[in-house]
């Protein structure tokens, strides 16, 4: 026989209330994304992390410490260290991005392009790839990191160019203002890059 306090207690559990337990902290979510980084090119983590160091100790530093130290001489050749590895650790990513713009430029040298990820991380190593491989090249970036007056800038600064030319564009923008007549090809990173 059911009393009135067990019929409660009986109808709390049936509804499902598990006892809380920790809240999920998203840390999964975050190795997820690393890892999705790291199939970028493999220090696309390391140069995230290496800013996200700066940033914090520059918050940190007072104005008496502005005068360098040993720390800002081994962040310095840790960086010369990663451009000289660099070319030792291209991706397929990177190489299919540098492909496709070799052979778009042998059959039209004066295609313009714009490149489209959603890691501003990954667009900054391929402005290093695209240095390095195509001086003639000019090419700006078009990120959320542009205000609303340097944006349509940069736009018209590509659009007006006569010879080729490569806009880097994050999807963080979601497209705003940007008009894509002035290029024949656009490479979208992610998922797609991938020869099946």
């Amino acid at each position: 026989m059911m009393t009135k306090k067990n019929e409660k207690s009986h109808g709390r559990k049936s509804r499902g209330n598990a006892p809380q337990g920790k809240k999920d902290d998203g840390a999964g979510w975050l190795h997820l994304i690393e890892a999705q980084q790291h199939a970028y090119h493999p220090m696309l983590v390391q140069l995230k992390l290496a800013h996200r160091g700066l940033v914090e100790s520059m918050r940190q530093k007072d104005v008496d410490d502005a005068i360098p130290d040993d720390m800002d001489a081994q962040a310095l050749e840790q960086v010369a260290g990663w451009c000289q590895r660099w070319s030792k650790e291209t991706t397929l990513c990177l190489q299919v991005i540098l492909d496709t713009m070799r052979q778009h430029l042998d059959l039209r040298p004066d295609d313009s392009f714009i490149i489209v990820d959603e890691s501003v991380w990954f667009l900054d190593i391929v402005v290093i790839a695209l240095k390095k491989t195509y001086h003639l090249v000019d090419h700006d970036t078009y990120n959320k990191q542009l205000d609303t007056v340097k944006r349509p800038l940069t736009i018209k600064k590509a659009a007006q160019s006569t010879h080729p030319h490569t806009l880097l564009a994050s999807q963080g923008t979601g497209g705003q203002g940007l008009k894509m007549k002035f290029a024949n090809v656009v490479i979208r990173c992610g998922p797609w890059w991938k020869k099946m």
